[in-house]
């Protein structure tokens, strides 16, 4: 519930290209904030053949990451999208 009228302040007459960078930076965000309870962290223990503490050090590390580098990324391609100009038909974002 919380989540919905906090994303629905950010994207309010946002435009499509808007929506779509909300909607990555969401994403990455919630990979960088796994928890044990995520599947993927057993998949991963199990077939790393990793004991529960190392496991959990690693893919808490991997994830972090993850999170990280999909913002870093969301962050280049807002540049990019700003930089572009707007397709006929489309409303400018400046």
């Amino acid at each position: 519930m919380l989540r919905h009228g906090v994303a629905d302040v950010l994207v309010e007459g946002a435009v499509t290209g808007r929506l779509s960078l909300v909607t990555l930076a969401m994403g990455a965000g919630g990979l960088a904030v796994r928890h044990i309870n995520d599947a993927g962290h057993w998949v991963f223990t199990r077939l790393a053949g990793l004991d529960m503490a190392s496991g959990l050090r690693t893919w808490s590390a991997f994830t972090t990451v993850m999170g990280c580098v999909g913002c870093a990324l969301t962050a280049v391609i807002r540049t990019l999208v700003q930089r572009s100009p707007p397709l006929k038909g489309q409303l400018s974002e400046r």
